[in-house]
């Protein structure tokens, strides 16, 4: 009887204190837009991260990324640079306020949309699909001298959109900076954890990513990806999101290693085409 009571207790402690497990699949790659999508079937240009890029993409595709930055309001928008062309200058995106940025939009008619948007959008959509969001918003130069405050901020605007939209996608942060994804992983279990790197993707950065409890590597494809590398990071239950592929010659090579993600530049030539 003491036997089985302690028994018993090893298996609750094990389960309490076991990594996480978000039911990771890896039968197939997800081709997703990066930044949305350039280009429409009939060969339009979208402007990166517009809702227009957002659609098109979601729609034709496995699913998006985009790329997420806060004005001086604290609200996060959709915008790669940290600066904005207006009126011939280069103007600091945190340093806007919403209010100049809607201004901004309407005068360039161009269509700057928030990350709130974006969640509404999501809450609209029935088809299941990976969304991606690089949280750049995590550079801002106001809080600098405040990290720990800030990315509670970030985490909190995030997690009260989730809960309030309740999307039906896969949604997945992605940045660079670690006790950023750590506080996500604390404040949001639903949520994917994707480390940003940019250097070759090898064994360290599998373990590394094990060991932090994070869900994912973000890597740079540029000078190529190694099965084997992959093969260890399915082992350890972890997902390989690669970016950014421009053509269909890299897609093909990308695609021998099985990541789990590929994100794409030329959104056209991964439509309706056996890549």
């Amino acid at each position: 009887m003491r036997f089985f009571l302690l028994l018993g207790i090893s298996i609750l402690f094990y389960s309490c204190n076991s990594p996480k497990n978000k039911n990771i699949s890896f039968k197939k790659t997800l081709i997703i837009g990066h930044k949305g999508a350039s280009k429409t079937k009939e060969g339009n240009q979208l402007t990166e991260n517009s809702f227009e890029a957002v659609e098109y993409a979601y729609k034709k595709l496995d699913g998006i990324e985009v790329d997420i930055r806060s004005s001086k309001d604290t609200t996060f928008w959709l915008i790669h640079d940290k600066t904005i062309n207006y009126n011939k200058k280069k103007l600091l995106f945190s340093l806007l306020s919403d209010k100049e940025i809607q201004n901004i939009n309407y005068q360039t008619k161009d269509s700057i949309i928030t990350l709130k948007q974006l969640f509404s959008f999501l809450a609209k959509q029935k088809k299941r699909k990976f969304v991606s969001l690089d949280m750049k918003a995590v550079d801002n130069d106001f809080w600098l001298q405040d990290p720990e405050e800030w990315f509670n901020i970030i985490t909190d605007s995030i997690v009260s959109f989730y809960n309030y939209y309740k999307p039906n996608s896969t949604i997945a942060i992605e940045s660079w900076n670690l006790q950023f994804l750590q506080k996500i992983e604390e404040k949001a279990e639903n949520l994917e954890t994707y480390l940003l790197i940019w250097n070759p993707l090898n064994e360290n950065d599998i373990l590394n990513a094990e060991r932090n409890n994070i869900d994912g590597l973000s890597c740079n494809i540029e000078k190529g990806l190694d099965k084997k590398i992959i093969d260890l990071a399915k082992e350890k239950n972890i997902k390989i999101q690669t970016w950014t592929i421009r053509n269909e010659k890299t897609a093909k090579e990308i695609l021998k290693t099985k990541p789990s993600t590929m994100q794409v530049d030329n959104t056209n030539d991964f439509i309706n085409k056996n890549i």
